[in-house]
């Protein structure tokens, strides 16, 4: 295997067992505006996997960057709100 197709793994950082609060920081929209972008869509992911190993009871989403009258934290809580009960998030 030459050095180009060496796979490369770099681990998560080790995360406390347990917080008061998961922050999910948006990185952009899609390019229409209608939906988070994938980075943001892996933050709410990650955030949605925090909550249910109960690592925190509550998520507060975060982004600004508009497009159609759409923000960051609003697409990315579009994609979980179906899980987490309302009271636990907010924008």
């Amino acid at each position: 295997m030459n050095f180009l197709e060496r796979t490369i793994c770099i681990r998560d950082d080790i995360y406390p067992k347990e917080v008061d609060t998961i922050i999910g920081i948006g990185i952009d929209l899609s390019k229409d505006g209608n939906k988070a972008s994938p980075y943001s869509t892996a933050v709410a992911m990650k955030c949605l996997e925090l909550l249910k190993s109960d690592t925190s009871k509550n998520l507060i989403l975060s982004g600004g960057y508009c497009l159609k009258n759409k923000n960051e934290a609003q697409a990315m809580l579009e994609i979980i709100q179906k899980v987490i009960p309302k009271e636990k998030k907010y924008i």
